[in-house]
């Protein structure tokens, strides 16, 4: 079966209606080739055009970005090397996660250090992905080189994996509003047990991102607004941004200054929207 192949992303952005403070940071992106150099895996969930990290950094110059952090994207594996090669190409503003085997040697993982990789990405569910069932024995490894863990998993489905994320060594940062779909809204069970533990563990994060990953949703994404403001509300100086580009996953055209404009509409309030975009990414990623 040939994997489908993705929307392409915008080329040129117009300016957010928002002001974007100095020193703001998009927290998740993907590159993705070239690809006569970086040649994706065959099995896949999806077939991305040529998303480079000059197309990014241009992106960011339109909306107003001054940092950024790249995440491995799937169809790669644990096949680094698009993801390093950009980050060499982007220069110290710029951060990266990464997908590692268990078994990586721990020079590799201080090397992946050298070259700007503060973290790695675990899912169950996602073709390419490592799962979720060393993250203890990970985190254990990554505490002396202060990384992170992050997740894409549906929080509100595994509760037993949230409460396993409080007591790991390393902070867990949970992907796009805890990966639910948010039309199941903020009163379904997973997502308060979710939002309980979030509120009371200094060790999970989340990523207030990726509103059009329910695929029941079209701008203005309204049903994402209640689940992204009962997160911050329960714990601002935990909760980062991103826009996710160049929307692997998305099944519709986004348009990234709006996704900046919708992210005022999450958190009105200027200081509280300065701490998510300027404030908290260096904990995580560094200064």
């Amino acid at each position: 079966m040939t994997a489908p192949a993705t929307i392409p992303f915008e080329a040129v952005c117009r300016r957010p209606k928002v002001a974007v403070p100095p020193g703001a940071w998009d927290c998740h992106a993907h590159v993705f080739g070239p690809f006569d150099r970086f040649p994706l895996r065959h099995e896949r969930a999806y077939t991305p055009g040529l998303a480079t990290g000059a197309d990014w950094k241009r992106m960011h110059g339109q909306i107003g970005i001054a940092r950024g952090v790249l995440v491995q994207a799937s169809v790669y594996g644990t096949d680094n090397r698009a993801t390093l090669a950009a980050l060499a190409e982007l220069g110290p503003a710029y951060r990266g996660v990464a997908v590692v085997s268990p078994d990586i040697a721990d020079d590799e993982l201080k090397a992946m250090h050298k070259g700007g990789i503060r973290g790695i990405r675990l899912s169950d569910t996602m073709v390419g992905a490592v799962s979720t069932a060393n993250m203890e024995k990970m985190g254990e490894r990554l505490k002396p080189l202060g990384w992170h863990i992050q997740l894409l998993v549906d929080a509100s489905t595994r509760s037993e994996l949230v409460e396993r994320a409080t007591k790991t060594a390393v902070p867990v940062v949970w992907d796009h509003l805890g990966g639910m779909p948010a039309s199941k809204g903020t009163n379904d069970p997973g997502y308060r047990t979710f939002l309980d533990a979030f509120r009371r563990s200094s060790n999970l994060w989340v990523k207030v991102s990726g509103p059009y990953l329910d695929k029941a949703l079209r701008p203005p994404y309204a049903a994402t607004t209640p689940l992204a403001q009962a997160l911050v509300a329960a714990a601002p100086d935990r909760c980062v941004w991103g826009t996710d580009w160049p929307h692997p996953a998305a099944d519709h055209q986004i348009d990234d200054a709006g996704l900046m404009e919708l992210l005022a509409e999450w958190v009105p309030d200027a200081a509280t929207r300065q701490r998510i975009l300027v404030d908290n990414p260096p904990r995580l990623y560094g200064a």
